[in-house]
């Protein structure tokens, strides 16, 4: 038997529970509004350089291998836009056009399973 002050309790805490959470709700955005390229992990800025095998920020002169940064763009890509699918030209559209296909492709097949076999592969 639950004495009334646990039961007062009980229902104060049911009746100021949520399902929904209020975090959830995105901007409105599409794809083709958003500025394109690396972003520095530090400061976030999309000031950075790339300069052989790194990105190199302008503005925190935080510098990170390319591949990492490469990779944690995609994961980017991936929370902003779950619909599209993860393929070397959307993601080197992405990546601003700086960086080489072949080095996007090499990323994509080092790390993500690829789907398909001709222009059309995609990455999960």
């Amino acid at each position: 038997m639950q004495s009334p002050e646990n039961q007062n309790l009980a229902n104060k805490l049911a009746a100021m529970h949520r399902t929904k959470n209020p975090f959830t709700q995105l901007p409105d955005y599409r794809y083709d509004q958003l500025r394109k390229g690396v972003v520095c992990g530090r400061c976030h800025s999309l000031s950075v350089s790339k300069v052989k095998n790194q990105f190199i920020c302008e503005n925190c002169h935080t510098e990170e291998m390319l591949e990492s940064a490469i990779l944690r763009t995609i994961d980017e890509f991936k929370l902003l836009f779950p619909g599209r699918k993860i393929t070397t030209s959307g993601i080197l559209d992405w990546c601003g056009r700086e960086l080489n296909a072949k080095t996007i492709s090499r990323i994509l097949k080092n790390n993500f399973h690829s789907f398909g076999k001709t222009k059309d592969t995609y990455y999960e």
